[in-house]
């Protein structure tokens, strides 16, 4: 849900997400779940060095949270998100550039775009990298803007990506 309603660049205040998480659970519950998320985006590198979110304090305490895209984003966590989209998505395994980062509302699975704040421009030569590192993993076809395609292997999963990590 936080990668879902944080927008990249926003700074996001503790009110909002009291009244963004889930309002089925009781109050203690969702203060509890915000402590746990302020202290995983503080503590780990999934904060600040992924630009998942960057704390800003007062004092010792977290007061807000901002979201920005990951600077450095490595190849393989990128191929990892793609065969993790294809899985969710009916076993999808071929898509063009533009299926993968339109993230509309009902779509239960999660693009780079949204996980990673990563744009088409972003993600090219990211993924033309892996196509030639990886060729028994992915497969591009880039043309000039046009035939966008970007090709998974059916044969494997996400769990053989996690192998070569």
């Amino acid at each position: 849900m936080f990668v879902k309603k944080a927008p990249f660049y926003l700074e996001i205040d503790n009110a909002f997400w009291l009244k963004t998480l889930d309002s089925s659970r009781s109050p203690r519950t969702i203060r509890n779940a915000l402590t746990a998320l302020k202290g995983t985006l503080r503590y780990s590198p999934i904060g600040e060095k992924l630009g998942q979110g960057i704390c800003k304090l007062k004092g010792n305490q977290v007061i807000s949270i901002t979201r920005t895209p990951w600077p450095y984003p490595e190849p393989l966590v990128i191929l990892y998100s793609l065969y993790l989209f294809a899985e969710h998505s009916d076993r999808l395994h071929s898509f063009t550039l533009t299926e993968l980062l339109d993230d509309c509302e009902s779509r239960e699975t999660l693009s780079p775009k949204i996980l990673f704040g990563l744009n088409a421009d972003d993600l090219r030569p990211i993924l033309q990298g892996l196509a030639n590192d990886r060729p028994d993993f992915i497969r591009v076809n880039f043309n000039k803007g046009f035939m966008e395609n970007i090709f998974l292997n059916e044969k494997l999963s996400s769990a053989d990506v996690i192998q070569i990590l």
